[in-house]
């Protein structure tokens, strides 16, 4: 609504300010009526901005709240952008561990990687690195790789990471770029399973429960031959367990 009370500027001065010339025969009181509903410059100032800013967070909340299944990667490049907005809510309101998680996941997406600072980077590549040593069960993944020590000191992984990042293709998808590394980068591909698999809001997984529940409304409520022989088995399925 904001949006567009400031996309008519120009007509609603002309109905508030030229009144006369724009709706001719008009009463007293509707022309005192309407000098009372005139914005001066300096409202408009601030009602310009204000819808901006608003017209900012619009976009986040619908990006991060969309049936699109948003990941945290997404969610750690919208709360920077936001800046000053967002800096009690990152300060203050989140633990430790949730902040590492959103720095990590979007360390490991190539897409997000490169709209990070290079203070999110190298907090990112600590926690990276604190993960790889401290972390067992990324350790076990050594069986699917497991280089030479003299391959190792060559090729850091943090190191063939950053040179890869360079490399992402034009329209190359995040699930395209780690299908591509997964191979020569298998202690960061544990790394994206465990986190970058992690919703940004519950929306997505809501939306697809309404859909399952209406569509299940929706079957049970048919008389069909091949929807009642389902139920059936649905019922009697203690039964039938026991015949199988």
């Amino acid at each position: 609504m904001l949006k567009r009370f400031v996309e008519y500027q120009s007509v609603i001065e002309n109905i508030t300010i030229l009144h006369q010339s724009v709706i001719p025969g008009l009463s007293a009181p509707a022309v005192c009526h309407l000098k009372k509903l005139t914005f001066t410059d300096e409202e408009w100032d601030h009602l310009i901005p204000t819808r901006n800013v608003l017209h900012t967070f619009n976009e986040a909340s619908r990006l991060l709240t969309g049936r699109r299944y948003q990941t945290l990667s997404v969610e750690n490049v919208i709360r920077t952008s936001l800046l000053d907005a967002f800096t009690q809510h990152f300060d203050r309101k989140l633990s430790d561990d949730q902040k590492e998680a959103l720095i990590i996941s979007a360390y490991l997406d190539p897409h997000t990687f490169k709209r990070m600072t290079d203070g999110d980077r190298n907090t990112a590549e600590e926690s990276i690195l604190k993960q790889l040593i401290t972390d067992t069960t990324i350790g076990k993944t050594r069986n699917i790789y497991e280089p030479g020590a003299s391959q190792q000191r060559k090729n850091d992984p943090l190191d063939m990471f950053l040179i890869d990042c360079d490399r992402v293709q034009v329209g190359q998808s995040f699930q395209e770029f780690w299908s591509s590394y997964e191979m020569e980068l298998p202690r960061l591909a544990a790394l994206v399973r465990a986190y970058n698999i992690r919703p940004a809001s519950s929306v997505a997984s809501e939306s697809l429960f309404s859909i399952a529940g209406y569509v299940q409304r929706k079957q049970r409520s048919s008389l069909a031959s091949n929807t009642l022989r389902y139920s059936m088995v649905l019922r009697d399925r203690d039964i039938l367990a026991t015949l199988v």
